[in-house]
């Protein structure tokens, strides 16, 4: 017979079970010579379930599954070797950012302790100006010589230094 393979399946000997996975490349072989023709008589693929999808891929990359199936008797990592990352990150968090803004929040309130009087000062809206008289919350700048402003104490930005100030 035209296109017959040996080892393939003839009418006298049926497949075996590994040439079973081959039902393509069969029916090309017994085609009459033209492979396009097989080709489309071919089968669309059976689709995998989702189930078997998501385990040939965990078992592909994720997870190396024992012989048995089960995940018990993989060795668990301890304790310490899972916190110590955790705990050098929150460490490395607290040096560089939480550190530094306490400190500079430190410097702000004791800058806006140290106010008095005659103190010139920007405020957050860039405003410059001198001090006039301070209450608890507020403060009172007189910006020209008749404008005076009342502005919250938090909204002073800086103290600037005597030299700039004349």
């Amino acid at each position: 017979m035209f296109g017959e393979v040996v080892g393939f399946p003839t009418p006298s000997r049926p497949a075996s079970a590994a040439e079973e996975c081959l039902p393509g490349w069969r029916r090309w072989v017994r085609s009459e010579g033209n492979p396009h023709l097989a080709r489309s008589r071919r089968r669309a693929p059976k689709k995998e379930s989702f189930r078997h999808v998501v385990q040939r891929f965990l078992t592909a990359t994720v997870v190396s599954w024992p012989a048995d199936g089960s995940l018990a008797a993989q060795a668990q990592p301890s304790l310490w070797s899972s916190l110590v990352p955790l705990l050098l990150i929150m460490l490395i968090f607290y040096l560089l950012l939480i550190l530094p803004a306490q400190r500079r929040q430190k410097k702000l309130q004791e800058m806006l302790r140290a106010l008095k009087a005659g103190d010139r000062v920007i405020t957050q809206g860039g405003i410059y100006g001198t001090i006039v008289a301070l209450e608890e919350q507020a403060v009172q700048l007189r910006i020209t010589d008749q404008v005076k402003i009342k502005v919250a104490r938090a909204a002073i930005a800086q103290v600037l230094p005597e030299k700039e100030a004349s």
